[in-house]
């Protein structure tokens, strides 16, 4: 009698997509993984498609070119029915549609999300692939301090110039950063909540939580250090110079009307030994502290051609100068978001994250019952 051999699966090789762009963390209970992705990928493409169309209308003109239409619908996801009817309507060919919608592969590198595997129980991260292309940052190029720059004279603006040189924090090297114009994952959080008792939409039976990411990075020191510099640029250093510009006056009546931006950091993490939470904290409230003292020291230079701002400041002594940011545990204006899964780091910056109860859906759809 011949000898069994066991039968084994084929092993389906699962590549993951880059780190650097924006996500959407889930947490669903323990088993739901499979079910809560494919409920999140619905949603996701159906505000994405609905967003995508929108703007077409918008910028499109009466005579619509069949084949870029076709081109630009195709470009990222699969069409459903009503997309399809849509195009049919508008001039596109019948055969066209069918062959290139039966083309486009989910799973294809032309999805607009993918699923980050972080095998890790009850999380799912899906990940925005439409990042591809890279912009150089320039962080010197600040709107608020280049309007007080625009009344100075040829040769002030060249001794600005020699002084920004020497700025260390603030202008540093350009680095390529990605960047996704197209997909907002805190926006699309608003949607599914403004939408969540519209029964058109997809809905979600099993996903507890969802986390808007803007950034991602590998779980180490030096890269968490570099992604979060660039959110605090992005997000919160150019909010706290324009509420500093606009409303500190040190020699008005009531100097207390000024009050500095609050913030907090709230730090998870899971299945990841090596990054400590105490350490982690202190990393980026350090680096809140030094981005906020070098752009303190940016604006008193560059408004010393400025007389409602510049002659206030220069008599106040430098140590008597408030904060731009201070600590609110209890009811931040912003919210620093780190959540570590495996050897993935998802961060991004909320304002007023208390208002959507720890990004429960549940929560939330029972709070829009009441109201």
């Amino acid at each position: 009698m011949k000898d069994r051999v066991a039968k084994t699966r084929p092993y389906k090789y699962h590549a993951n997509p880059k780190r650097g762009g924006p996500a959407m963390m889930l947490t669903c209970e323990r088993g739901r993984e499979s079910k809560s992705h494919r409920e999140a990928l619905d949603i996701l493409r159906h505000y994405y498609q609905n967003n995508k169309k929108n703007k077409t209308i918008a910028t499109t003109s009466p005579v619509v070119n069949s084949k870029k239409l076709l081109h630009d619908s195709f470009n990222s996801a699969r069409l459903s029915l009503d997309d399809e009817i849509e195009l049919l309507k508008k001039g596109v060919a019948a055969d066209d549609v069918l062959r290139d919608n039966s083309t486009k592969s989910d799973h294809g590198k032309c999805a607009p999300f993918q699923e980050y595997r972080v095998d890790c129980g009850g999380i799912v991260f899906i990940m925005c692939t439409l990042h591809s292309q890279h912009t150089s940052l320039n962080h010197n190029n600040d709107d608020e301090l280049n309007n007080i720059s625009k009344g100075a004279t040829t040769d002030e603006k060249s001794t600005m110039d020699e002084e920004n040189k020497n700025e260390t924090v603030l202008n540093t090297k350009k680095r390529k950063v990605p960047t996704s114009t197209d997909w907002d994952p805190i926006h699309v959080l608003n949607q599914v909540i403004n939408d969540i008792h519209n029964t058109t939409t997809p809905s979600s039976r099993f996903i507890i939580r969802m986390i808007p990411i803007q950034l991602t990075c590998w779980a180490s020191l030096t890269e968490v250090k570099e992604t979060a510099e660039q959110l605090l640029r992005q997000f919160l250093i150019p909010n706290a110079i324009q509420r500093f510009t606009s409303h500190y006056r040190p020699s008005s009546k009531n100097p207390d009307k000024y009050q500095p931006i609050t913030f907090k950091i709230e730090f998870k993490k899971r299945n990841c030994n090596h990054l400590k939470r105490d350490e982690m904290i202190k990393l980026v409230a350090d680096l809140v502290q030094n981005l906020a003292d070098q752009a303190l020291t940016m604006i008193e230079t560059r408004t010393s051609q400025n007389a409602d701002i510049s002659t206030e400041i220069q008599k106040q002594d430098i140590s008597k100068t408030p904060s731009l940011f201070s600590v609110n545990l209890k009811n931040a204006e912003y919210t620093i978001i780190i959540e570590v899964v495996n050897t993935l780091v998802g961060m991004s910056i909320v304002h007023n994250a208390h208002r959507y109860r720890n990004f429960n859906i549940m929560e939330l759809k029972q709070q829009k019952e009441e109201k």
